[in-house]
């Protein structure tokens, strides 16, 4: 069946402000350790967001929302000099959104109210690690962390920081040459300022707690050599920004990617200057030196790909072990199915529309594929919508979907190896270009039921597999095998996994999938459900 009825549609949700206000929204609050170190943090939420400043940046948060239940995984961020805990504002709403709860912390004595210790930064990775130690162990809401998942984000200074905290040892004394060949470069200039002692010993300061970490513009990158990053065991996503005045290449994200031991998801970005990795500013006159960019280059539209490619790093590497999906197309077989959607899991629920699926093979240019069509409608007419799926028959991943909406086009995707491309239609039911890159394999986001067969099903697995959906971009499902179930369905009875499922931003759902063919038997939710039965005529 499709996500979108599932949850959207069910019931009306789309078309009533209040329910609108219901789906998971992004809660924000801004706390002060006991050590004064004041960090942002925002997680996934419910209720409905207000529009506010946040320094040069803007966000669009419930404040002070309730923290959401379960366990999520935490990532950190480390700002850059001068800077503070706002700097990357949407790349932590595009975590929390993600389902990630993200701490954002404001460095003691390098910031825009007090840069005094700037060049102390040995000083960084202990706060950082203050202030995972703060999330885990004093933030109220720290029973919803996972401890075994945290991840940190670091730009500039603090791409220096995640670095060291993660392992990363500096030769300090690769100053004097850098220095005297480059004397106008930022660093230099820093140093001379506030002049510090320049030396081979750098404290233990590893966290054994970060288990994955994205880098972008890192400062003093030249000061890694292989010996200094060879403890640097855990994934590394790294970007440069290729017109960087700043920390010009190649001695920062170069000398970085030169030294790590394990080769990092590397990006370069054409264009990009090294403030570009801030978030987009809310008024951009109003601070030019960092809001600015090249005249060519649009920071909002690369800051989509880049808070993307973010989400979906953290998204893979911290998995809870095991939970890499392998799709496998022969786990199911063909079925056509009419089911009856219900506004309540409640016995007795009144039935509000239907949904027509069917599963069947074909071939495409030779090569064999499921053609799988869902086409649901609610019974008074608000809502109809119809999804072609054309998908690789061993793997299921998609090479095409087609989507009507009360039988007009509304949206028409083409899977590629590293990118999808089509169109959508935005609530004006104007279409907007769909160009959506991506690095590993991903399926589809509108699809559940067949996608959950294919998987390896038994009692006590639980699984990620990535996906792209065209309302949300990339996300993961989870996918968790709770037991089994002996269902009544119109033909009979089926034993049925049952599998608590959903994606990082919708509620969770209870599947069931027949055992012996992998039919869809369907689903239910606090808020409704779906099983067989219900009438489907004129859908197909």
């Amino acid at each position: 069946m499709s996500l979108r009825l599932a949850i959207a549609a069910l019931f009306l949700a789309a078309t009533t402000p209040a329910a609108e206000a219901q789906s998971v929204q992004v809660g924000f609050e801004r706390q002060v350790t006991a050590e004064g170190i004041e960090v942002g943090i925002w997680y996934p939420a419910t209720g409905t967001p207000v529009h506010q400043r946040l320094g040069l940046y803007a966000q669009d948060v419930v404040p002070d929302a309730l923290v959401p239940g379960g366990k999520h995984p935490l990532v950190v961020i480390s700002h850059g000099t001068g800077g503070d805990f706002a700097g990357h504002v949407d790349t932590a709403v595009a975590l929390a959104r993600a389902d990630f709860i993200v701490a954002a912390l404001t460095h003691p004595g390098d910031n825009w109210r007090d840069n005094s210790r700037a060049t102390r930064i040995e000083g960084r990775p202990i706060a950082l690690s203050a202030a995972i130690s703060y999330m885990l162990q004093a933030w109220p809401g720290g029973a919803a962390i996972d401890p075994d998942r945290i991840g940190a984000f670091g730009f500039s200074a603090g791409g220096f920081t995640v670095l060291a905290a993660a392992g990363g040892k500096p030769d300090m004394t690769r100053f004097a040459d850098h220095c005297a060949k480059h004397p106008a470069f930022f660093v230099c200039t820093l140093l001379r300022s506030q002049p510090r002692t320049l030396s081979t010993a750098w404290p233990p300061m590893t966290d054994p707690r970060i288990k994955a970490i994205v880098v972008a513009a890192p400062a003093i990158g030249f000061t890694f050599d292989r010996a200094g990053l060879e403890k640097v065991r855990i994934p590394v996503q790294l970007w440069r920004a290729d017109n960087d005045q700043i920390l010009p290449a190649p001695f920062y994200a170069d000398a970085v990617r030169a030294a790590l031991p394990i080769r990092p998801d590397f990006h370069a970005v054409s264009g990009a200057g090294h403030f570009d990795f801030l978030a987009p500013c809310a008024e951009p006159a109003t601070m030019p030196q960092l809001c600015g960019s090249a005249p060519d280059f649009d920071r909002t539209m690369f800051h989509a790909r880049f808070d993307t490619e973010v989400v979906r790093f953290f998204a893979q590497k911290l998995n809870r072990p095991g939970l890499a999906a392998t799709l496998d197309g022969t786990r199911f077989r063909p079925y056509a199915a009419c089911y009856a959607i219900v506004g309540s899991s409640a016995e007795g629920s009144p039935v509000i529309g239907s949904t027509w699926q069917s599963v069947r093979t074909d071939k495409l240019e030779g090569r064999p594929i499921w053609r799988i069509v869902v086409h649901q409608r609610l019974a008074n007419g608000r809502f109809d919508m119809r999804d072609a799926f054309a998908l690789d028959a061993r793997t299921l991943r998609p090479i095409s979907l087609t989507t009507t909406r009360d039988g007009k086009p509304h949206a028409e995707l083409s899977y590629g190896s590293d990118r999808v491309t089509g169109y959508k239609s935005d609530r004006q039911r104007n279409r907007v270009a769909v160009d959506q890159a991506f690095t590993s394999p991903v399926w589809d986001g509108n699809l559940f039921g067949p996608t959950f067969a294919a998987m390896p099903l038994a009692i006590g697995k639980s699984f990620t597999l990535p996906f792209y959906q065209y309302d949300r971009g990339l996300g993961a499902f989870t996918v968790a095998v709770t037991g089994t179930e002996v269902v009544k369905t119109p033909t009979g009875r089926v034993e049925a996994w049952v599998i608590d499922a959903g994606s990082s931003v919708d509620r969770r759902l209870k599947y069931l999938i027949a055992k012996q063919d992998g039919r869809e038997i369907g689903y239910s939710s606090p808020q409704g459900g779906q099983r067989l039965g219900g009438e489907c005529a004129g859908l197909e």
